[in-house]
C-alpha cells in the first residue's frame, strides 16, 4: 500500500476525531499526531504487518517506591481493564505502545481508537505524574507506595 493511501486515511481518522493535527515526519511512514492537550503521539506505519505503532511518552519517574506502585497498578489492570501496553525505558520513563490494523477504507474505526488512546495516554499520564505520599500514614506500605 502506498504511503499517500496510509497517510490519508489517518489524516480522515484524524478529522473524526478529537485529534488536533498529523504531521508528516522527515522520514518515510512517521507521523507525528497533536491531541488536543497538545501532547505527541509518535506513529509509524509498520508496511510488513499493515498497521499503525503508536508511541507516547508518559513521564519520567525517578523514585522507585513511585515506580514499583505504578508497575503494580499496571500488572493489576492488564486483564481486567482494556489497556495498551505500557512499558518503562532504561532511562526510567514510562511510555504507551498500541497498534492498529490499517484499513484505508475504514477510518471511522481508527478515529474512535484514537480518541481512546488519547484518553489512555492522559490517564496513564496523570498516574505516572502522581507523587506518591510522604509515608505519614499508617497504613502505608512503603516499598507499594500509596498515590495521593
Amino acid at each position: 500500500m502506498n504511503l499517500e493511501a496510509v497517510e490519508h486515511c489517518l489524516h480522515r481518522a484524524a478529522e473524526q476525531s478529537s485529534v488536533w493535527a498529523v504531521i508528516r515526519e522527515a522520514t518515510d511512514a512517521t507521523w507525528m499526531i497533536v491531541l488536543a492537550d497538545e501532547s505527541i503521539v509518535d506513529v509509524e506505519y509498520d508496511a510488513a504487518h499493515a498497521e499503525f505503532l503508536f508511541r507516547a511518552e508518559l513521564g519520567l519517574v525517578k523514585d522507585a517506591i513511585q515506580r514499583s506502585s505504578i508497575n503494580d497498578l499496571i500488572l493489576r489492570c492488564h486483564g481486567v481493564i482494556p489497556v495498551p501496553t505500557i512499558t518503562l525505558t532504561q532511562d526510567q520513563r514510562y511510555e504507551l505502545l498500541a497498534s492498529w490494523p490499517m484499513d484505508p477504507d475504514a477510518p471511522q474505526p481508527l478515529a474512535v481508537y484514537l480518541d481512546d488512546v488519547a484518553s489512555q495516554i492522559t490517564l496513564w499520564r496523570e498516574v505516572v505524574n502522581q507523587p506518591t505520599a510522604s509515608g505519614t500514614c499508617g497504613d502505608v506500605i512503603p516499598e507499594l507506595g500509596l498515590f495521593a
